[in-house]
């Protein structure tokens, strides 16, 4: 059998592997490194082995690499190692591995990044960033149901208030109106920046 790799033409850090002139699997050059060695075999049979397993180990590799620079959500590697191309079964693999190993831990994982970013944004936009990250909408639903409440948007709201928005003048008509727009736009509720919001009387008392 002749196995060949040859850089995938205009796109970089492809590569495609061709088996006795017949085009076989495109892989990543973030996986398999800038000149990557094919395994030999007397078959097809042979080759799908050999090269499972030298995936596994190559991509073992990456993820631990990766790992050391941030946390990841399983969703998010899947999500990578698909944009790598990644066999779906080596996927797999490898996340029952860093969960056993609890080198990933989906749920502190999420409760962590809503509990960061619950204080600037609100349920929707949460939702928004944890499916942008690579969570299922269902999912990511289900856990803003669980860990953020009515109650802890107006907390979120009124720290912006005394933090990012302490220098605005919300008893000067114009200052509150754009106050309420940018809380608007992170996704917070009407009612929820209303409640919130001290009362104009509430703002000339104050001064």
């Amino acid at each position: 059998m002749i196995i060949i790799c040859t850089p995938k033409s205009n796109y970089q850090k492809l590569w495609e592997i061709t088996v006795d002139g017949q085009y076989w699997k495109t892989i990543h050059q973030s996986i398999f490194g800038k000149q990557p060695i094919m395994p030999q075999a007397v078959d097809m049979a042979q080759l799908q082995e050999c090269f499972d397993e030298l995936e596994y180990q190559r991509v073992k590799r990456y993820t631990l690499w990766r790992l050391g620079m941030q946390s990841y959500h399983s969703a998010q590697l899947t999500k990578l190692l698909r944009e790598r191309c990644v066999q779906q079964h080596n996927i797999d693999r490898i996340c029952t591995f860093l969960q056993s190993a609890s080198y990933i831990d989906d749920k502190k994982w999420v409760e962590n990044l809503i509990s960061r970013l619950s204080q600037r944004y609100s349920k929707r936009l949460l939702i928004a960033k944890l499916h942008s990250k690579g969570l299922s909408k269902q999912e990511c639903e289900l856990f803003i149901q669980k860990l953020c409440t009515s109650e802890s948007e107006l907390a979120a709201i009124k720290r912006l208030l005394k933090t990012r928005y302490h220098s605005k003048n919300c008893a000067i008509p114009a200052q509150r109106h754009k106050v309420i727009q940018s809380l608007q736009r992170r996704g917070f509720k009407y009612t929820h920046i209303l409640a919130a919001l001290p009362t104009q009387e509430e703002c000339f008392d104050a001064d």
